[in-house]
């Protein structure tokens, strides 16, 4: 093949299934969406441009493992190229064409591809069936309709019956496709669909090829540079191309912690990656002894990880692992964080792990109880006064080196976190505005309810947690309140899916008529004021009050929580 080529997709597919054309170790994972499949193969089938794939020619002296484009690892031998540039063009033809549409067929229903929310994340992917409207000639008619999967496959039928084409039909055996169409009674559109197959399996695709005089260090700069456009590359990757020089498989490595028992509780709240890789810094920064620990910022890290050689790095992974693994099972089993939409600042991972490590290497267990007491301050006050909002990395850096001369159990200094001053009035003011979910201290709230149990009100144990109305939506509005008022923090609360579902609809006001009892025990974890017994019916005025008495509670839980001791 010359320096620039052309070639049809039938031949890329070949070169791929075969292994010929394979992935180096430093290439991320596979992160478009559904719509950018989609939207790849209706631009083929219109005959769009779609950019160049750039190849590096293989040779055995290059440091590069490789894998194939379905993921797997160990790719074999008789390498031909390695894809530098066009991976995620060239996985998505690869994986509908030869891995999904080469699935078991079943009359019944249809295929499915398993697909990510967000890349690197360790929640279970979505599965989409992808369809073929063969229709369109507009553009604003899509050729390709992903659908996610429904409920027994229902949606799915229907487009079906509406004249939509599942792809593994379009590019399965020829025979099958005659069959489908002749049991939806479209026959007559097999040319339509057959064009269709045609442009994409004969669509040329422009290859260009890296110079082969380049050292490894040009190789990666390439990738970078070409990554910083389109699909742009996350600092994850970014890492991972650069860990590649030492021969540090991180995504393989990221992977693992899914399937590993032992870190259950980073895969429960969907941890970034990222986070852990700033653990890996900071963690070093402590062992270093460095008088001033700096920030884990992307620029840190890129320095900390080219001058790292292997064996420190495994141990530094394996360390960090651990202990943000341990400082998620602190959210979860002393801080009410049952889910990872309840996390107030992901950061503040980071600096729990960091100084969680340093006490467990330094002092004896005997020294727990006063440990744990200075961290819960420390954790609670920084939520509720919005330590981590902005500058985290300064805030995880700053933090940490505070609470490692604080937490030291022979020195007995006192507390000096000027900053974490909360202003009581300021806010009760802010909590009476107070209705964004993604507020730290919205979250903070609902997870204050959580702290000693992980019952909900009605007793029933929180596995799948909903964010409630107290009073009901529906209520408030016809009353005439807005939005803010009815979804204020004040009348919110964490609740497992199975209550909601009993008394999602339902204002206490209305509990007696529906035989729900609310126990005082349960009212006092939740904070929740007793409601009058004269509001059989709910009005405004009666509700603010609510408002502001439900308020109370939660300020005096914040200042119990807060209160230096």
């Amino acid at each position: 093949m010359s320096g620039n080529n052309k070639i049809n997709v039938s031949y890329m597919l070949k070169k791929t299934r075969d292994k010929k054309w394979v992935l180096p170790n430093f290439q991320r994972e596979f992160v478009w969406t559904a719509d950018q499949i989609a939207g790849l193969f209706d631009s083929m089938a219109r005959g769009y441009p779609i950019g160049a794939i750039i190849l590096l020619k293989y040779h055995a002296d290059y440091p590069f493992e490789a894998r194939g484009l379905g993921g797997e690892e160990g790719a074999g031998e008789g390498h031909e190229f390695y894809i530098i540039d066009g991976q995620q063009r060239l996985t998505s033809l690869y994986k509908i064409i030869n891995q999904y549409s080469s699935q078991a067929f079943d009359e019944e229903s249809a295929n499915h591809l398993a697909l990510k929310k967000k890349p690197n994340s360790l929640d279970a992917p979505q599965n989409y069936t992808f369809f073929l409207n063969y229709g369109a000639t507009k553009l604003t008619e899509k050729f390709i309709c992903p659908q996610k999967q429904t409920k027994h496959g229902q949606k799915e039928i229907e487009m079906q019956e509406d004249g939509f084409v599942p792809l593994e039909y379009v590019f399965g055996k020829p025979s099958i496709l005659d069959a489908y169409l002749k049991k939806h009674k479209i026959k007559s559109k097999k040319n339509k669909i057959i064009k269709f197959k045609n442009n994409i399996l004969n669509y040329e695709l422009t290859i260009k090829q890296c110079n082969a005089n380049w050292d490894m260090d040009e190789y990666r700069v390439v990738f970078e540079r070409l990554n910083s456009s389109g699909t742009n590359l996350s600092a994850f990757d970014e890492c991972a191309s650069i860990l590649s020089k030492q021969k540090f498989k991180l995504h393989k490595k990221w992977k693992s912690v899914s399937t590993d028992s032992n870190f259950s509780a980073i895969k429960k709240l969907d941890v970034d990656p990222m986070y852990i890789l700033k653990t890996m810094y900071v963690l070093n920064e402590i062992d270093d002894n460095k008088a001033s620990i700096g920030p884990p910022s992307l620029r840190n890290l890129r320095n900390y990880f080219k001058a790292s050689e292997l064996a420190a790095t495994k141990s530094a992974w394996d360390k960090a692992v651990k202990n943000v693994n341990a400082a998620c099972q602190q959210l979860i089993d002393r801080y009410g964080t049952l889910d990872k939409r309840l996390i107030p600042y992901t950061p503040m991972i980071v600096t729990l792990a960091s100084i969680m490590y340093y006490f467990k290497g330094q002092f004896s267990p005997k020294f727990g109880e006063a440990f744990n007491k200075k961290i819960d301050w420390w954790y609670w006050s920084s939520v509720f006064s919005k330590q981590y909002d902005k500058s985290t990395d300064n805030k995880i850096a700053t933090h940490v080196k505070k609470l490692l001369k604080w937490t030291h159990p022979t020195k007995g200094e006192k507390c000096q976190w000027g900053d974490h001053k909360i202003n009581m009035e300021d806010l009760r003011r802010d909590l009476g505005r107070l209705h964004n979910s993604t507020d730290a201290r919205y979250k903070g709230i609902l997870c204050l309810q959580l702290m000693s149990s992980k019952q909900d009100i009605l007793g029933n144990t929180i596995k799948d947690f909903e964010d409630h109305h107290y009073f009901t939506k529906k209520n408030l509005s016809d009353l005439g309140l807005d939005w803010p008022k009815i979804n204020n923090i004040a009348n919110r609360m964490a609740i497992d899916k199975s209550s909601n579902a009993s008394i999602g609809k339902v204002s206490p006001h209305e509990y007696k008529e529906h035989d729900i009892f609310i126990s005082k025990t349960h009212s006092e974890r939740y904070m929740i004021p007793p409601v009058d017994k004269k509001m059989r019916k709910i009005s405004t005025k009666k509700y603010q009050q609510f408002l502001l008495a439900r308020t109370d509670l939660i300020i005096g839980r914040i200042k119990k929580i807060t209160a230096k001791n």
